[in-house]
């Protein structure tokens, strides 16, 4: 018996009040959160994706479908400290599953063999969230064509004072395909339940366009293009209940090879002597295919310096063999189309510049 309960027991026996004492302390112990954040009954966020950027609100009387709470634990974050860049297609993910009705999706599959895949994700990081942070997803679905979805997602911050910060903005489209992964057409839980449901919402929307900022240009030394490959063999952890590579974690795929590319030592150093690490700041994925349990794939890559805060990153993923072929004789087969763009930050999360020792690490420098 451990000590502690020994104890507790032979004060029992000597004080038979000992107990209702017992549970009085106990029950004024203030609990731990157990349960998923709930929003604030004053809950608001800006309309940015229907009105453009104005400072319009969101009602309270949103269907409460289009928003997910989601808090930090730390296996969503990363030795930099902050929520690894990929977790925030998972939790897009998460707050499509949840607007379209998760029991919906399963039966879709089981009945007619029929499921959603990602085709498109444009998403752009504007600041950082942390362990212990309180998100909200909001979806916004939009239907493009008989054939095609578009979410217009957001990730916000819920602050102590209630007030919400932008975190990540992006749209993902999405087909419906068959099991032979060929494209059909939209089926009836979205061309009729959710039409009856959200009505002149899915109507598309216009497109606000995306005003860049300058490009600080450096010496045209610097511009050289650094190139490499990276293979990948595809395993269980990989893949998703469809059969195929589960779309986030190809961004997974091209960070290794950004990584390789880089050198860990080298990044390590940047981080220790620097105090600097590298941070997704956008990123534009085109899916043309879905890899399988087996798969070898291979991530070719090439980066430029873009300006004294910006490295440019084209990643396009390709299979280079199939389980099931003794050889890539087909040659190497476009699965994923990718450009990011990659700025550092420091250990608080503040924007600032490549520090020296990027522009002189060989994998950039040619040397």
């Amino acid at each position: 018996m451990p000590a502690h309960l020994f104890c507790c027991c032979r004060r029992l026996e000597q004080d038979p009040t000992f107990l209702g004492g017992l549970i009085k302390s106990i029950s004024q112990i203030p609990r731990p959160c157990t349960v998923a954040y709930q929003l604030p009954s004053s809950f608001i966020l800006p309309m940015s994706s229907l009105v453009g950027e104005s400072n319009a609100v969101l009602d309270t009387t949103i269907d409460s479908r289009l928003l997910l709470p989601v808090t930090i634990y730390y296996e969503d974050t990363d030795c930099v400290g902050i929520v690894y860049h990929s977790n925030y297609l998972k939790y897009f993910e998460r707050g499509r599953e949840q607007l379209l009705g998760q029991d919906a999706l399963v039966s879709l599959f089981d009945a007619f063999g029929k499921s959603f895949v990602v085709v498109n994700v444009k998403i752009d990081f504007k600041r950082s969230a942390r362990h212990g942070d309180n998100l909200i997803v909001r979806t916004i679905p939009t239907v493009e064509s008989s054939f095609r979805l578009e979410f217009d997602q957001t990730v916000w911050r819920i602050n102590r004072d209630d007030s919400q910060t932008l975190v990540v903005k992006g749209t993902v489209q999405m087909v419906c395909v068959t099991s032979d992964m060929k494209i059909c057409g939209l089926p009836e839980m979205i061309t009729v339940d959710m039409r009856a449901s959200f009505g002149e919402l899915l109507d598309p929307k216009p497109k606000v366009g995306r005003r860049l900022p300058l490009k600080k240009q450096i010496a045209a030394t610097t511009k050289q293009r650094a190139k490499c490959e990276f293979e990948i063999e595809i395993y269980y952890e990989d893949t998703d209940f469809t059969g195929v590579v589960y779309y986030a974690n190809y961004l997974k795929f091209m960070e290794r090879a950004r990584s390789q590319l880089f050198g860990f030592k080298q990044l390590a150093i940047m981080k220790r002597d620097h105090r600097a690490s590298f941070a997704v700041y956008s990123a534009n994925l085109d899916y043309k295919n879905g890899a399988t349990i087996g798969d070898l794939i291979v991530v070719k890559t090439e980066c430029v310096i873009e300006s004294d805060y910006r490295v440019a990153f084209e990643q396009n993923v390709f299979r280079r063999r199939a389980a099931l072929e003794d050889d890539g004789a087909s040659g190497d087969a476009l699965l994923v189309k990718g450009s990011l763009v990659l700025c550092c930050i420091d250990d608080g999360g503040k924007l600032v510049k490549l520090p020296q020792m990027v522009f002189e690490l060989p994998a950039v420098s040619g040397q």
